[in-house]
């Protein structure tokens, strides 16, 4: 059985593309302290993996201030610098 060069140059592409697709993580800083993610992953789907209530923390992106309202859109990416910050509430 003969394989074509083309169908070697295919197969190739295709497996190039399903190791991107599975094996993309993203480094970031959360805290001084360095975490990896899986690529596409939001501040909210952070806030998940680290099992905190979005509505009692405040989160920056590289110094600055992500609204909660954007927390579901705001996309994190190579080297980017998250602080956390919990709220906590008293008198």
């Amino acid at each position: 059985m003969r394989i074509s060069r083309s169908s070697v140059i295919q197969f190739s592409y295709y497996i190039k593309s399903l190791r991107n697709r599975i094996s993309r993580i993203v480094n970031i800083t959360v805290n001084d302290k360095s975490q990896e993610v899986p690529a596409q992953s939001t501040i909210a789907s952070l806030l998940e993996l680290l099992e905190m209530q979005p509505r009692f923390v405040a989160v920056e992106r590289n110094r600055e201030l992500v609204p909660r309202g954007e927390h579901g859109e705001c996309q994190l990416e190579e080297n980017d610098q998250i602080e956390i910050v919990t709220l906590v509430g008293g008198g």
